[in-house]
C-alpha cells in the first residue's frame, strides 16, 4: 500500500516543477526496528510502470532520527 500511495504522489507532483521531486526524507524514533526502515527504503526507490518498466520513485533519500 505504501508504494501505491507514493506512486500516486509522484505522479501528482511530476509536472509541478519541484526541484527535489526525487527526494524523500525518512525519520524514525529509536523504537522503530531497523528492518522496518530498510523495508521503507526498498519501497521508495523505484516502481514498475504500466508497461512493466522500472521507474525511479524517490531514489534520493535522507535519513534522520527523531529524538524523543
Amino acid at each position: 500500500m505504501l508504494k501505491e500511495k507514493l506512486v500516486e504522489l509522484k505522479k501528482a507532483i511530476a509536472e509541478k516543477g519541484f526541484k527535489d521531486k526525487n527526494t524523500a526524507i525518512i525519520t524514525a524514533g529509536k523504537d522503530i526496528e531497523y528492518q522496518v526502515i530498510i523495508s521503507v527504503l526498498d519501497a521508495i526507490q523505484s516502481y514498475k510502470d504500466d508497461a512493466g518498466d522500472i521507474q525511479p520513485l524517490f531514489p534520493q533519500v535522507n535519513v534522520g532520527q527523531v529524538v524523543i
